[in-house]
């Protein structure tokens, strides 16, 4: 078994290193997949995290959310281990924090319930365990019942991590293998 720190800056090298070309092919895939699933679930509220450079590029997904008026919910960081959750209804609304991630410009917190999640990640097991970026924060925000998802490119998918007490599934991955699209329910 591999140290999660270890492993973390690993999966972070080989997404720096990534061949545009290619990531931007696979992020299509996995993106139209996502779609289905929402489309296929009749999903209204969605709650999603805002994507950093390297990490899967899920902005046509939430762009196809709100062209079908489906609520975008997104976390903003409240503190250690806290996350709050708003609705946007475009990416101008949202500003570049202090750690460089894009939070909501209107602090405006969201009652609603998502109806799914999609969940960041840097490894995930075949048990659908999944290796963050270890705050804990979506460990927090996460339980059993939620309706969860995450997109994973092909090297991302490692059972050599450690899982913890504390650390909750996803219910589902959406990966690529060959250049097609692998579902793990």
């Amino acid at each position: 078994m591999i140290a999660k720190k270890e492993l973390r800056s690993e999966i972070l090298n080989e997404l720096k290193s990534l061949d545009p070309t290619l990531k931007n092919h696979w992020d299509q895939l996995l993106c139209e997949a996502l779609i289905v699933l929402i489309k296929e679930k009749d999903i209204k509220v969605i709650h999603s995290y805002i994507p950093m450079a390297n990490e899967v590029n899920i902005k046509p997904v939430i762009e196809h959310c709100w062209s079908e008026d489906i609520q975008v919910i997104i976390p903003n960081v409240e503190g250690k281990g806290k996350l709050s959750h708003h609705v946007i209804n475009s990416f101008k609304e949202l500003k570049k924090n202090d750690w460089g991630l894009l939070e909501p410009i209107h602090k405006n917190p969201s009652r609603l319930k998502p109806e799914l999640v999609i969940t960041p990640g840097l490894a995930f097991n075949a048990n659908k365990f999944r290796l963050g970026y270890g705050g804990g924060y979506y460990d927090r925000f996460l339980n059993s019942q939620t309706n969860s998802v995450a997109l994973a490119y092909p090297f991302m998918l490692r059972n050599d991590f450690v899982v913890e007490q504390h650390d909750i599934p996803v219910r589902r991955i959406i990966s690529i293998t060959e250049n097609k699209v692998l579902e793990l329910k």
